[in-house]
């Protein structure tokens, strides 16, 4: 009886730790099995100590998750060499925003380089993320350039998520254009 008792409580803590380990966001999941007084779930305690389920049981985890992407657009003014999109999102108060994609495009001058960064704050902190673009090997003119890269970069509930480029010279003027992509996820 002490094994079976001592079986049945290890099933128990292995179920409630996978439960919480595997809980979305950082929270609690509930598990259930319902067998029938019929249909129990039989436990081997010969040579073993194994639980065996009749049949397969269904498990649907669900998270609450939402497609998200944005665009944005900052101009860089002639003798200027930044620009930024102070709150290209505000992430609403109950969703955390997980960034998987972020990219930046823009037509500069020859001899110009652009830095692309997206900044966030995640569990309190506040970081800066760069995206570098390969400098132009050209000789005159303007040319397009673009960047993207995927990412895994987080912002908090209730926080404000900006974009910015900064550039290496001061000619010309320019516009530089962002997206974000990735997905809110609810959080409790």
């Amino acid at each position: 009886m002490k094994r079976i008792l001592s079986i049945l409580l290890t099933v128990l803590f292995v179920a409630f730790y996978g439960s919480v380990m595997a809980a979305p966001g950082g929270g609690t999941s509930q598990v259930t099995v319902v067998n029938t007084a019929a249909n129990p779930v039989p436990v081997n305690v010969q040579n073993q100590p194994t639980v065996n389920i009749n049949g397969i049981p269904s498990v649907r985890i669900v998270q609450d998750i939402e497609p998200f992407q944005r665009t944005g657009q900052c101009a860089i003014n002639n003798d200027e060499m930044t620009c930024s999109i102070e709150n290209i999102y505000i992430v609403p108060e109950n969703k955390r925003l997980v960034i998987e994609n972020f990219s930046c495009a823009s037509a500069i001058f020859a001899g110009q380089n652009l830095m692309c960064i997206i900044k966030t704050t995640a569990g309190g902190y506040w970081a800066a993320h760069y995206l570098p673009i390969t400098p132009l090997v050209t000789e005159t003119g303007q040319n397009y350039t673009s960047v993207g890269q995927l990412i895994k970069v987080y912002a908090d509930p209730g926080t404000t998520v900006e974009a910015q480029v900064n550039r290496n010279g001061f000619f010309g003027g320019t516009n530089v254009y962002f997206t974000i992509s990735g997905y809110l996820v609810t959080v409790q």
